[in-house]
């Protein structure tokens, strides 16, 4: 999606390019670009149920801070050479996310880490996995919806980032009512 301004001259760019979009509508959905972020969150899992050894938080850091500051370097790059279309979908946001995760699951948060700690964080990371799973599947149709009622009834277009930090919020605070919802009301347990 980014670098589609340096493979339109290419025929068989132009036939997957269209395949894609014919099929899916869109480079950043699970079964394109989301794949890359399922397929890492699954190999970390499964490493951590091997029961390897655990690094050190402080093994992440750097490589986390590398490729941050080449994902920032790659979106400049975007920008100033107009090679994409947004930036929703850039190389460097993979490596990013995979050492931000594996440094977050690495962070001793107990400096002796009891059965009650241990419990209260599986019940923490079990929540947040259910609501990141809720909060993928809702974005979209919520940054579509704001922008809908913002065109209807005041005329205006949204700032990127207000519009980001709004569609955050909003999906956010929606996933959490869902899941609330799902816990009053039992046939719920169906959405995911």
């Amino acid at each position: 999606m980014e670098y589609c301004s340096i493979t339109d001259g290419w025929q068989v760019a132009g036939y997957f390019d269209s395949a894609i979009y014919g099929i899916f509508g869109w480079y950043g959905n699970g079964l394109t670009y989301g794949f890359f972020f399922c397929a890492l969150g699954m190999w970390i899992a499964y490493k951590r149920t091997l029961g390897g050894q655990k690094n050190d938080s402080r093994d992440f850091a750097l490589p986390s801070l590398i490729s941050f500051l080449l994902l920032i370097i790659e979106s400049y790059v975007i920008r100033d050479k107009g090679l994409g279309q947004s930036f929703g979908a850039m190389f460097f946001l993979i490596p990013t996310s995979y050492f931000l995760l594996q440094w977050l699951l690495n962070v001793d948060f107990w400096e002796k880490p009891g059965e009650k700690a241990r419990i209260w964080t599986d019940q923490i990371c079990a929540h947040m996995r259910r609501l990141s799973i809720l909060i993928f599947t809702i974005h979209y149709g919520v940054m579509e919806g704001l922008q809908y009622l913002l065109g209807k009834y005041t005329g205006a277009v949204w700032n990127m980032t207000g519009l980001y930090l709004s569609v955050l919020l909003v999906t956010i605070g929606l996933a959490e009512l869902i899941l609330l919802a799902q816990k009053k009301i039992k046939w719920l347990h169906i959405l995911y």
